[in-house]
């Protein structure tokens, strides 16, 4: 987190742009701006008006490449802040990732990069604490619509302010990265791990080692809480679960979500080898494989509307 037909590195890597990269960003940009005006189609007819986002967009590493190997064939972008032109306050409230800017290389076409990118925002996304992934598409193009659709995004409504193209609005829960995508797309620099031991759930049918199933879970080496239930003990972490840490009443606490429902508080930490940074919150997620791992995502309170 290859496939022969795509490429001969074997998988494709997401790194964030740097901020000296505009250049580089706009031109993998205006190829695609291009071929959209090659189709007869008025698509991001007002990307000049970029010029002027991109910088701080990059300063704040919201821009990201996909990379295949040394070769830049792909960018997206990825914010945590909605457009209030386009989204209610009581949804900018909500924890949300917003995707615009998807471009990809036109000798790549075919190859379902575009949807591989989305895939992977919206892993970034659930992997960053948001319930959503975001877009807004330009309101004339209904075959990019239908693409929308057809990939489980649900369409909302369709803004009606005539100073704006774009504005034919989706979302998607956020989720992590489909079993088709696993080992097809890596993220650069790799994501912090947090060491843990893998036990039997009491609940699952497994092995002694604790191997195979759902039901298995994750004690985490150096983190301590006071569950209500337990007293203070070594963390414990279920792989269907998603995990934070924030600051609550001057403490730091564990809290849990399952199935969309932000958060049942667990218990407030007691301890910990880690250096937690006030204005943070840690959001904690599982990812499958041998091992597997605790993946740790550093967000500044502020962009989850805490």
């Amino acid at each position: 987190m290859g496939v022969t037909a795509l490429t001969t590195v074997s998988t494709l890597t997401a790194r964030q742009a740097k901020a000296d990269e505009f250049d580089v960003v706009m031109g993998l940009l205006e190829e695609s701006i291009r071929w959209l005006r090659a189709k007869g189609l008025d698509q991001w007819s007002t990307w000049e008006k970029w010029r002027t986002k991109m910088a701080p967009s990059l300063e704040r590493g919201d821009v990201w490449f996909l990379c295949d190997g040394g070769d830049l064939i792909g960018t997206v972008t990825v914010e945590l802040q909605g457009d209030p032109d386009f989204w209610t306050p009581e949804e900018r409230d909500e924890p949300a990732a917003y995707v615009s800017k998807l471009a990809v290389r036109r000798e790549r076409a075919g190859h379902e990069l575009g949807a591989l990118l989305l895939d992977w925002a919206n892993d970034n996304a659930y992997r960053r604490g948001c319930s959503w992934l975001r877009l807004d598409a330009w309101k004339t193009n209904e075959q990019l619509h239908a693409y929308y659709r057809d990939r489980g995004w649900t369409y909302l409504r369709t803004s009606t302010d005539p100073k704006r193209h774009s504005g034919a609005l989706f979302q998607i829960a956020a989720q992590p990265l489909s079993v088709a995508n696993r080992g097809r797309i890596q993220e650069a620099p790799s994501m912090p791990i947090l060491p843990s031991t893998r036990l039997v759930h009491p609940a699952g049918g497994h092995d002694s080692a604790g191997n195979g199933g759902p039901g298995h879970l994750h004690r985490a080496a150096g983190l301590t809480v006071d569950y209500p239930a337990l007293g203070p003990t070594v963390a414990q972490f279920v792989p269907t679960m998603r995990y934070r840490l924030r600051e609550d009443a001057g403490m730091w606490v564990l809290e849990a979500n399952q199935g969309g429902t932000w958060w049942e508080r667990h218990g407030a930490v007691t301890d910990s080898e880690s250096t937690l940074r006030s204005g943070r919150v840690y959001v904690i997620t599982h990812r499958e494989g041998e091992p597997c791992e605790l993946v740790v995502n550093d967000v500044p309170m502020s962009d989850l509307g805490l």
